[in-house]
């Protein structure tokens, strides 16, 4: 009886741990969903703009003011709301165009409008009234990818600092990938196990573990005061970067040359082959799926990263595209640092579709990781 009823108290522990279990991955889930929920509710707002339809007068617009314009379109008391609401130099914009064989026209409205109508009451009854009479419309567009960088949120966008990770990510790799594979290799097939292998695999977990922002203080010590890279270079940032991301290459190099058995060595060498022929016909090609997955997690991680590229300098206001590796430039995650720090709300919208951009590459950075190590990586 005591046996029987010890193992019903054992059977019942049992199932009130795996109930726990559950609910801690029910929550997990939970939370999962509500913080991707909040930021793609947000952020897909910021991949379509408000637009102002209004009537231009049957004259050339090269002699007309803005003033003229918008009495033109507008009474005495729509003015202040119009001005109020309308994006930055539109006016300017199509005056400068002198777009006089048009009679219809649209102006593109502050990024602000939703919070705008909702925080006064004249703006709201206005946007309700334009609205009715279709003066008013939402369309879908991308500016916020295609445009750079800009002090006016309607007119910002993530091209410029698109193009700064880019570069970064490539001048990281072509450093750290080659090095690392190399260094992964010796360490794994050709240096012999002693104090100094031991004293080297040790270092290189220490170097995985350190926090980000200590390589943006090496960046500064070392590759602007004393080789004297141009700051907020993505030169300087690639630099810093692989120099992070370089033990993570030796150890996934490392991981995927421990995966291959023994008995393939041994029967390989058998045959009488070298040992450089050993690595570089046999073992290296078996490696090559745990490596790209390896590097694709790197690249994950070099675009999520913020604190060492601040101390870097990448967070100059940039209003144009880098064109080389030595040219001041930002990052993805810099610029969404930059905007969720910004004064005006219309940054809030902003600041969650960069959010979004980020999640999805880096989602679709470590499902293509996933499926290349499920599809090529060998089963022993």
């Amino acid at each position: 009886m005591a046996t029987i009823s010890n193992l019903s108290k054992r059977y019942q522990k049992q199932r009130k741990f795996e109930r726990k279990i559950k609910l801690s991955l029910y929550f997990i889930m939970l939370v999962l969903v509500v913080m991707m929920g909040t930021i793609f509710i947000n952020g897909l707002s910021g991949f379509s703009s408000y637009y102002l339809k209004i009537d231009l007068p049957d004259q050339e617009l090269k002699n007309l003011t803005e003033e003229q314009l918008l009495t033109y379109n507008f009474t005495p008391e729509e003015l202040p709301i119009i001005q109020r609401i309308l994006g930055h130099n539109q006016l300017k914009r199509l005056l400068k165009g002198n777009l006089g064989i048009k009679t219809k026209y649209e102006l593109k409205l502050t990024d602000n409008m939703p919070s705008l109508t909702r925080e006064h009451v004249e703006i709201k009854k206005l946007y309700k009234s334009f609205k009715s009479q279709k003066r008013i419309i939402r369309k879908i567009n991308f500016d916020i990818i295609i445009n750079n960088d800009s002090r006016y949120p309607e007119n910002t966008g993530l091209l410029g600092s698109i193009t700064g990770s880019l570069l970064t990510v490539m001048v990281a790799l072509l450093i750290s990938l080659p090095i690392g594979v190399i260094t992964g290799i010796y360490l794994e097939e050709i240096a012999k196990n002693n104090w100094l292998k031991n004293l080297i695999e040790a270092n290189i977990n220490n170097l995985a573990a350190i926090p980000s922002i200590i390589y943006g203080l090496l960046g500064l010590s070392i590759f602007i005061a004393i080789f004297h890279i141009p700051r907020s270079s993505a030169l300087l940032a690639g630099l810093s970067m692989s120099i992070m991301t370089l033990p993570l290459i030796i150890i996934s190099t490392r991981q995927s040359l421990k995966a291959i058995p023994q008995s393939l060595r041994q029967g390989v060498t058998a045959l009488g082959i070298s040992q450089s022929q050993l690595i570089i016909d046999h073992l290296l090609p078996l490696t090559i799926p745990g490596i790209m997955s390896g590097t694709i997690f790197t690249v994950s991680r070099i675009l999520g990263e913020t604190a060492p590229l601040l101390m870097l300098g990448l967070v100059a206001f940039i209003a144009n595209t880098a064109t080389n590796i030595l040219e001041p430039t930002t990052t993805l995650t810099v610029q969404i640092y930059l905007w969720s720090i910004g004064i005006e709300k219309a940054y809030i919208t902003k600041t969650f579709t960069a959010i979004m951009v980020l999640l999805i590459v880096i989602s679709l950075l470590n499902l293509s990781a996933f499926i290349i190590r499920k599809k090529y990586e060998y089963r022993w």
